[in-house]
């Protein structure tokens, strides 16, 4: 275990204080196995950290997935008939908010329905009991046929099974009478 003074440890916590005060850290890279120093921002130092991060880790909810796009969550704005049952316009909330959770989580990845070869995925869900409602039961790859609404669909099979079971209670809301 290394020892250091007291006036070193300070000059160290001085140092990183000035680096931060200043909104910049200094780091090495290497480029073509020579080492450069380089300067980063604080916000190059947080866009590295997001880039670092599994999509999963910081999409947790609707408003994680506005957060992406800079939407206001609280501002959904959809026109639909006031004759419509409880369960039509949940359902149609429920389907705007996963198009936006499906668009975060594939992170501008976009299907491409003219290429058989390209797989799609989306979670596959069976009926648990009356009222208990339907639970991620696997997920599904799909080609050129389709049997979901082509924009929930996801670019790996780890995702919409993520999808299926995080957000099991959009799908609820979505695919229940």
């Amino acid at each position: 275990m290394a020892i250091y003074s007291v006036r070193t440890v300070i000059w160290f916590i001085a140092t990183i204080l000035i680096h931060f005060l200043n909104n910049k850290m200094k780091t090495t890279i290497k480029i073509n196995d020579k080492a450069v120093e380089i300067e980063l921002t604080a916000e190059q130092v947080e866009a590295i950290k997001k880039a670092s991060e599994k999509i999963t880790d910081r999409i947790k909810t609707y408003e994680d997935a506005c957060k992406v796009f800079g939407i206001d969550p609280s501002k959904i704005m959809l026109t639909y008939s006031d004759q419509l049952s409880v369960k039509d316009a949940n359902s149609i909330v429920a389907f705007a908010k996963l198009q936006t959770i499906v668009k975060a989580l594939n992170e501008g990845w976009q299907p491409d329905w003219s290429n058989v070869n390209q797989p799609k995925y989306y979670p596959w869900f069976k009926w648990v009991g009356s009222g208990a409602g339907f639970s991620c039961h696997v997920y599904i790859c799909g080609y050129t046929h389709s049997t979901v609404g082509s924009r929930l669909v996801f670019k790996s099979s780890e995702l919409a099974e993520y999808a299926g079971k995080q957000f099991n209670h959009l799908y609820n809301d979505l695919l229940s009478l």
